[in-house]
């Protein structure tokens, strides 16, 4: 995530790099399911949903719709 972060925070309007940030709080999120961490992959994953919500609002046009619905689908799943 620190790349992914740092890339962010140097360029905030690269939404192929919000979206990778995302898709790291959703693979950490995933490990830490996979470990038993189970407070620790939800804050992960919802990290992921805040940009991702961020990103529809900004523009829901944009493929981040699919992201988005992802996101809610398994946090609705996995609460």
């Amino acid at each position: 995530q620190g790349i992914f972060r740092q890339l962010v925070e140097r360029d905030a309007t690269n939404v192929e790099w919000q979206r990778d940030l995302a898709s790291s709080h959703d693979k950490v999120g995933d490990v830490l399911q996979d470990q038993g961490e189970l407070a620790g992959a939800l804050a992960s994953y919802r990290a992921g949903l805040a940009i991702m919500e961020r990103l529809v609002a900004e523009d829901p046009e944009k493929s981040a719709a699919h992201g988005l619905a992802l996101y809610r689908n398994f946090l609705h799943w996995n609460p």
